[in-house]
């Protein structure tokens, strides 16, 4: 079944071309900023505010960054790299043991299977060219009622203890984030806390084969879309056909791959929560040229890259926050429980192209 993904943002979608869909208009070494966040990370209050400072200019001007000196270890990241390429290489089959469904949304969805724009665009379109594998371990003590998550009947050795562990690593880095994020927002730095104890965060891994045919019209490795969530973390490598982000004056631009950088993005539900200051921005990934790679790296043009969503407890409660109300005490939008949100964006992603509508989930 092929799967689509809806934008439910504040505001209107830029409109979008399948003609230019791809095309970068420039680089974005300053509009995406790397941020250094060790001094937030290990310095004193003035050391940590300057730090949310520069993160909350970027989360309102283009609602993407990145951090480096984060504190992730890089032999955890590598253990899952492999791991998660290893599963890849293994037969349909065997990738097929633990499959994404409306009442799962994890596990794992086959080439073609997911229209990212479809939604946005409003017409049928080619399906991205990508598999990915999708988990949601948990907090460390998570609600009961949580669904347990699948691994793969076959997977290769150390799959589960190596991808918990990134997942783990993950969780840490985004809460370190998230206090950041409510010192950037004039809030204490432990506002968030009550709101992750017993998360739903996923982990997305992603694999783009080589390609050495031309794609249909329109396709992309993943057409253009925004993520839903809190904020998301991305890890990529530098393999031809690579991330663009939407820039409200630019067009597209194509974020610097930063040595040992995460890449860090606003998702809806942020937007949501912060009035529509911070922005939740459409990205999209794009194809190589057909045969790009070829002799010069291992691997060709095939990309690799995992995304974690940072997703909130089930039952917190997402209204304005005090500081990001208009002049009046304004809130562009009323109250909405996280897990509610969450569900009602897959179930529209899993229903859209079976002639759903958006209105009927609104």
């Amino acid at each position: 079944m092929r799967r689509s993904a809806t934008l439910l943002r504040g505001g209107r979608a830029p409109a979008l071309s399948r003609r230019t869909a791809g095309v970068a208009s420039a680089s974005a070494p300053d509009l995406v900023p790397t941020i250094d966040i060790g001094p937030f990370r290990g310095g004193s209050l003035e050391e940590r505010r300057a730090v949310a400072a520069s993160v909350g200019k970027a989360c309102r001007e283009i609602g993407f960054f990145q951090v480096v000196n984060h504190g992730v270890d890089e032999t955890t990241i590598d253990a899952a790299w492999s791991a998660s390429k290893a599963f890849f290489d293994m037969p349909l089959a065997a990738k097929q043991s633990v499959q994404m469904a409306e009442d799962y949304p994890y596990g794992y969805s086959g080439m073609e299977e997911e229209v990212l724009s479809q939604t946005i665009e409003g017409a049928e379109t080619a399906g991205d060219l990508k598999e990915t594998f999708n988990i949601c371990v948990g907090s460390q003590a998570p609600a009961a009622d949580m669904i347990v998550p699948r691994w793969p009947a076959e997977a290769p050795a150390g799959y589960r203890e190596a991808v918990t562990a990134y997942y783990r690593a993950m969780e840490g880095l985004s809460a370190d984030l998230l206090r950041c994020f409510a010192l950037a927002l004039d809030l204490p730095e432990e506002y968030f806390e009550g709101c992750t104890d017993q998360h739903l965060c996923a982990l997305r891994m992603l694999n783009y084969p080589h390609q050495t045919k031309p794609p249909r019209p329109g396709q992309l490795r993943a057409s253009p879309h925004s993520d839903y969530g809190t904020l998301t973390l991305l890890r990529q490598d530098d393999a031809p056909g690579g991330l663009q982000v939407m820039h409200r004056e630019k067009g597209w631009v194509a974020p610097a791959v930063t040595q040992g950088a995460f890449v860090v993005n606003l998702g809806d539900l942020m937007m949501r929560w912060t009035n529509d200051r911070w922005l939740s921005t459409l990205h999209q990934v794009v194809v190589p040229q057909p045969g790009e790679g070829e002799g010069t790296r291992p691997d060709g043009n095939r990309r690799q890259s995992f995304a974690f969503f940072h997703n909130l407890n089930p039952d917190a409660l997402v209204e304005c926050i005090p500081s990001c109300e208009d002049a009046g005490g304004v809130a562009r939008y009323g109250p909405v429980m996280a897990g509610d949100y969450l569900m009602m964006k897959h179930k529209i992603a899993t229903t859209i192209g079976a002639g759903a509508r958006v209105e009927d989930h609104m």
